[in-house]
């Protein structure tokens, strides 16, 4: 599933293994939004505050 987001309206920063997992610190929406989705399915991501896709 796609989700669409608004590049214009959205700015992403990330740092860390997630900036060189996506090789920048400042992704567009829908490349985030993905990766996490790829973290999410390989089990990366927990805790109560993380999101789910």
């Amino acid at each position: 599933m796609d989700v669409l987001l608004d590049d214009s309206h959205l700015k992403v920063v990330v740092g860390d293994t997630l900036a060189s997992d996506l090789d920048t610190k400042t992704p567009d929406a829908d490349t985030f939004v993905k990766q996490l989705a790829k973290m999410q399915d390989k089990g990366e991501l927990g805790g109560l505050k993380s999101p789910e896709f």
